[in-house]
């Protein structure tokens, strides 16, 4: 399987940049509650750099780790 820059650009934008950019949208909407809230963001298993089965099993799994 053949792992493209632009694959690589479309899951970081999605993974990295989409989130940020609707929190941003949210605080600029009054959405998130007062000054001082706080935004959790969840991860999972599949973004660990450090288990070397996920590393190995997943094609394309670094673009998905890095974001």
């Amino acid at each position: 399987m053949d792992f493209e820059a632009s694959d690589f650009h479309t899951v970081f934008n999605t993974n990295a940049v989409g989130p940020f950019l609707v929190v941003q949208s949210f605080l600029k909407q009054g959405l998130l509650g007062p000054p001082g809230s706080t935004v959790a963001n969840v991860s999972s298993i599949m973004a660990s750099h450090q288990d070397p089965v996920i590393s190995s099993a997943t094609p394309g799994g670094y673009a998905y780790r890095s974001a």
